[in-house]
């Protein structure tokens, strides 16, 4: 026996038609399909997917923080409709302070082992999408665990003179390949 069919038997009929009527009214549902770097300019950018699946239109903050300080959310907020595609929010976390481009690493985008935090709320309900970077470790790649750590470093302002001396080895070394 299913669980309306229990219902309906167990319930009154009054009771019953409530449950159904409460299903029935138009809700918005919120989903996130994802949130990801796009690189950036002056900032380091993200966008995040967001789309309304319910029945009922609804209106949306959009909030994002790198670990405990706010950032910049370009379209907060926002406005959902029902069966539309999904709608691009485009948040911003200011370069060096909070993030960069790691050349080293083809441009990856790095908060230096923050976690970026966005929190969609409505009226009664929020969503939240966190964004990490994959942090390398020495088992897995010790060269780009070493060039992570420094950049983290430089990032934090904790940078050392050998971190300094690597950087200036690693400039020296990528201009002579561009000449060759």
């Amino acid at each position: 026996m299913g669980i309306l069919e229990w219902l309906g038997a167990h319930l009154p009929g009054w009771a019953l038609s409530l449950i159904r009527t409460h299903f029935a009214r138009p809700h918005p549902e919120l989903k996130i399909h994802e949130l990801e770097a796009t690189g950036g300019g002056t900032n380091v950018d993200f966008q995040m997917l967001v789309q309304n699946v319910g029945t009922k239109p609804m209106r949306y903050t959009v909030a994002a923080r790198v670990g405990d300080t706010p950032v910049q959310v370009l379209n907060s907020p926002i406005y959902l409709l029902t069966n539309t595609p999904p709608t691009a929010v485009q948040i911003r976390v200011p370069r060096p302070a909070h993030g960069d481009l790691v050349k080293e690493f083809n441009c990856e985008t790095t908060l230096y082992g923050e976690e970026l935090v966005v929190e969609v709320a409505g009226e009664k309900r929020s969503e939240t999408a966190t964004w990490r970077e994959h942090v390398y470790t020495v088992e897995e790649n010790r060269e780009r665990h070493a060039i992570q750590q420094r950049v983290w470093r430089r990032g934090r302002g904790e940078e050392t003179e050998a971190d300094v001396r690597a950087n200036w080895l690693a400039e020296k070394e990528r201009e002579l390949d561009e000449r060759n």
